[in-house]
């Protein structure tokens, strides 16, 4: 692909959002972007749409329980891209949990949690599955740490209060 080939791709790709199915779409873009990453692997700008495109097809992905093994290999695929995107981790904790794969799950929450690029309200969410994780392992005592922090970071606002109190049960 030549500069010219490559903006006329993008452009084509753009303007097929909301012709395809989102998933095919998605799936499109993610294909032109590996091969633009691989042929301009300097250009920042590829890899943050690779990313950015990663992210969002796991996250549908991950949707259904069908297609988590699919959600997994994109996100596995996005720290390949970017070996710190804090939400690859997240999710990916996520799809270990709903796997029980406590120990695993236990790993890659607590990665994200030590970010401070992770948002609030993911921190409460990924510090109740933590919890979930640590009780299901036989640590009480972490799972009440990760669910006094929580409570820590819902002070005040409150949010998510509903769900701290259904995991502390």
């Amino acid at each position: 692909i030549d500069d010219l080939d490559a903006m006329q791709s993008e452009d084509d790709w753009q303007n097929r959002e909301g012709i395809e199915d989102e998933l095919s779409w998605l799936y499109n873009g993610i294909s032109l972007y590996r091969k633009l990453f691989d042929q301009y692997p300097a250009e920042r700008k590829y890899q943050y749409i690779l990313a950015k495109l990663l992210l969002r097809a796991g996250r549908s992905e991950k949707e259904s329980s069908i297609n988590r093994r699919k959600a997994k290999i994109l996100f596995y695929e996005l720290l390949k891209v970017d070996p710190n995107h804090v939400y690859a981790y997240y999710h990916l904790g996520f799809l270990e949990l709903f796997s029980r794969k406590w120990q695993s799950a236990i790993t890659l929450l607590a990665k994200c949690i030590e970010s401070d690029r992770l948002e609030e309200s993911h921190k409460i969410k990924a510090l109740c599955n933590l919890a979930i994780c640590y009780d299901n392992l036989g640590n009480h005592q972490q799972a009440q740490q990760c669910i006094i922090k929580a409570q820590e970071l819902d002070k005040k606002d409150k949010r998510y209060s509903t769900e701290i109190e259904f995991v502390k049960l």
